[in-house]
């Protein structure tokens, strides 16, 4: 599916770099807020699909910009696990918006 979508992509925006992929993901985002505010409202299994076809539309502007940047999916899978053994090792605080970041050692 990657390969699919790498393709798909470089057939289809050919004009697109990294940084306009990071834009294309900000709307994306947006539009992920707006199908989960539906999805609480409007319960079915068609409000569950479209929330999980927004996200998966974040993921694949993610993944075209990582990909406009150089990098291949055998180095995207061994960063994100490399990424996460970082991640288990760290420690995390609670920010005041919801989200989380790790303690910064100095």
């Amino acid at each position: 599916l990657f390969k699919e979508h790498q393709e798909f992509a470089k057939d289809k925006f050919p004009k697109s770099t990294w940084e306009s992929s990071l834009r294309g993901l900000e709307r994306e985002i947006k539009e992920v807020e707006s199908a989960r505010a539906d999805y609480f409202v409007i319960d079915g299994e068609e409000t569950r699909k479209a929330l999980g076809l927004e996200y998966v539309d974040c993921f694949m502007y993610l993944l075209d910009s990582m990909k406009r940047v150089g990098f291949e999916v055998n180095e995207i899978k061994n960063l994100f696990g490399e990424k996460m053994q970082i991640n288990k090792e760290r420690e995390w605080l609670k920010n005041p918006d919801g989200s989380y970041s790790h303690i910064k050692k100095s």
